[in-house]
This record gives C-alpha cells, structure tokens and sequence, in this order.
C-alpha cells in the first residue's frame, strides 16, 4: 500500500510515533505505531458539532417564530454541512500504521479509514531502504515486493524510524546465525 492508496495522508499530517517492547528476556516484541496527531478525537468533536447544531437550530426556531420562515431551512443546510465535515473527519481520524517485530516475523497492519490491510513476513529477509529525502518513505523489501511505511512519521524523523528498523532486523539476523 503506498501513500496515494489513502487520500488523507499527505506530507503536512501530523503524527504520534510510540515505540513499546513487550514481553519479557528472550520473548521480546517491538512494536511502532505510527498514527496521525488529531487535534479532537472524534468523540470530541461530535460533542462540539453537536453542541454547534443545537445553537444553529435554536437561532433557526427562534428566527421562525417571529416570522422569519426562510432562516430554517438555511439552519438546515448548515446542519447538514456540519455533519458531512464530522464525517469526513472522523473517518480518517484513527488512520495508523502498526510495524510489530516479533520473534522472527515482521508484521505490519495500515488502517486506512474503514480498511485494514495486514502484511507478515520473515524478518531475516526483510531490508530497509530510505533515500534519504523528506518526501521518502521508509522501504521494507522483501524478494520483489516493497511495502512503504513512516506516512504519518515527519520526513526529517523518517531517518531515525529506519535507522531503528534496520537495528531490530539486524539484531534478529545475528539471532538467527547463532540459533537462539
């Protein structure tokens, strides 16, 4: 899946970048997950579109009884218009990318609005790439396939997510070379 794949990721999103590791010695799972930084969550910002319809609709009915019919069915429109931006809104709002490190498998999952894409592979044969620019994604290739991720990462801390990708992939080369 690239960036093009999903129209609301665009080089100026904002972004919240966690890095966990989970599990104890020898079972350890690293995992980054990558979402956008939203500035309401969208339960909050239904309470404030909300809040907004109930005053446009008051303003409306109070408009209306004193005579002035034609305020309605513009209050109505309005109304409309504020519950397609909640939408549009809301349906992007936990877009993320999720890249686990798990023993020797690299899993990463996109959410992309309503779609959940999840692609697994064996770590020791994954590589990463990064040209180096802002607009680049981080490349994990695998044989012929190219998955992109770092969409909702700044282009100046791209560097710094393949840097520590490639680290974890090499740590599970050195493991898998020993036989642990």
């Amino acid at each position: 899946m690239s960036a093009a794949q999903c129209p609301a990721a665009g080089p100026s999103t904002q972004y919240r970048w966690r890095f966990d590791r989970i599990g104890g010695p020898g079972e350890e799972i690293r995992q980054w997950v990558l979402t956008r930084n939203c500035a309401l969550a969208p339960r909050q910002l239904g309470a404030c579109i909300a809040a907004l319809v109930a005053v446009t609709l008051l303003i409306g009915a109070v408009f209306a009884s004193c005579g002035y019919w034609m305020v309605l069915p513009f209050a109505g429109v309005e109304t409309l218009a504020l519950a397609a931006s909640f939408l549009v809104y809301s349906r992007h709002a936990a877009d993320r990318e999720r890249i686990v490190a798990a023993g020797d498998r690299l899993v990463v999952e996109w959410t992309c609005g309503m779609r959940v894409s999840r692609i697994e592979r064996i770590a020791k044969w994954v590589r990463v790439d990064y040209g180096g620019r802002r607009e680049d994604l981080v490349r994990l290739v695998v044989g012929g396939s190219t998955i992109e991720v770092g969409r909702y990462v700044p282009g100046e801390r791209r560097g710094m997510l393949a840097h520590e990708l490639r680290s974890v992939l090499t740590q599970e080369r050195r493991h898998c070379r020993q036989g642990v």
